[in-house]
């Protein structure tokens, strides 16, 4: 549901990644696995860049490569991404954005023009969320940062549940199709690429099997430079 007349004009935007999982089935902080010779967090802070400030949400004591993004810590265990994502676009609302690209680290692969394409897409709605491959892509969307109050109201409630924020929320749904039709994005990742996730050894080597395919005119992301 939405909270306020929103005219969908440009506003002040950031990045948020949530980095603060406990890669239970990799085996390792996800943070740290490399790709291309660098760290996921890099990856993930670089394509996020052009949104404005990134955010890196962090678990207390996680140790963080060292990168570019606004580091906050997540004091809440256990909470899962619900409480990041709460805390990531309130940290985001703190440095003036009013929309923010919130993304997992597991996701190395995102494009910046899939990430200009969802603030794009965001226009007066509170969330727009992706569906790509079959499945809703709710860690890598486009959030308004006053959803924060209703992510933490759920908090409150013992919701842990990243989902249950978007029932409470007026949700733009962005099919793969309008996605990859995007100028940008048909120019820069056509196969939406960026929504590759890992959580096991065997997804990450399929995903570091992906980078490695990139074109050889591919830009800083793996993928197509349109400026090229």
């Amino acid at each position: 549901m939405s909270r306020g007349v929103k005219d969908g004009s440009a506003a002040a935007a950031a990045g948020v990644v949530l980095a603060g999982g406990r890669s239970r089935r990799m085996g390792t902080d996800k943070v740290s696995l490399r790709l291309g010779g660098e760290a996921a967090l890099l990856w993930v802070v670089r394509a996020l860049g052009g949104c404005g400030p990134v955010v890196v949400v962090a678990a207390a004591g996680q140790d963080l490569p060292p990168s570019s993004g606004h580091v906050v810590r997540d004091e809440l265990a256990d909470a899962g991404p619900l409480a990041a994502l709460a805390l990531g676009l309130r940290t985001a609302a703190s440095l003036g954005a009013e929309s923010a690209v919130v993304c997992a680290v597991d996701t190395p692969l995102l494009h910046p023009a899939v990430a200009q394409a969802l603030l794009r897409c965001l226009g007066p709605h509170d969330a727009a969320v992706p569906e790509v491959g079959g499945r809703v892509q709710p860690l890598l969307a486009a959030y308004r940062t006053d959803v924060a109050p209703v992510a933490e109201r759920l908090l409150a409630t013992g919701q842990r549940r990243l989902q249950a924020v978007l029932t409470e929320l007026d949700v733009r749904g962005v099919s793969a199709g309008e996605l990859s039709t995007d100028p940008g994005v048909a120019a820069g990742d056509p196969a939406l690429r960026s929504f590759a996730s890992a959580n096991t050894p065997a997804e990450w080597a399929t995903l570091t099997q992906l980078f490695d395919a990139r074109p050889a005119h591919a830009g800083s992301q793996g993928f197509l430079d349109s400026t090229k």
